[in-house]
């Protein structure tokens, strides 16, 4: 069967060119700048959540999420003794170069930092992160999950 080349290349020329070129990270909505960094965060059953006090509902969420999906929910904890070794850290900075409700999104060895513009910039790194992990019941959550090593602005 012959696929008419007109429409198809027309539909092609309608799409964004970021969404063309093969994304680094399975992400959607696809972020404005993603990056793939190389090494990635293990998430092991000790990691902790640690979030700045306006951004306990997010940590909660994330680690309701995260523990629905591994059987066992990361422990939230306060920001305000200085960032734990190899966490997930939450943070809000209004100065992020970042549009409202923007974030950006680092994972490394070090752990993964997400720093919302605002607490919903915050809230939807975290939802980049989720993304990132293994489904509910995968064989993967038997051992420490690998975060990719990535930067991402959105």
């Amino acid at each position: 069967m012959r696929v008419p080349t007109l429409p198809c290349l027309a539909l092609a020329m309608t799409l964004p060119a970021a969404s063309l070129a093969a994304a680094p990270l399975p992400l959607i909505p696809l972020p404005e700048k993603v990056e793939a960094t190389g090494s990635p965060f293990l998430l092991a059953k000790e990691t902790v959540i640690q979030a700045d006090e306006a951004l306990g509902g997010e940590a909660n969420l994330l680690a309701a999420a995260i523990g629905a999906r591994s059987g066992t929910a990361p422990k939230v904890v306060a920001a305000s003794g200085g960032a734990a070794a190899a966490c997930i850290r939450l943070t809000v900075d209004p100065a992020l170069p970042v549009k409202a409700e923007g974030y950006a999104f680092e994972s490394s060895p070090a752990g993964v930092w997400i720093k919302g513009k605002d607490a919903t910039g915050a809230f939807y790194g975290a939802q980049t992160l989720l993304q990132l992990l293994p489904p509910a019941g995968a064989a993967a959550w038997a051992t420490p999950v690998p975060v990719p090593g990535a930067r991402i602005l959105d």
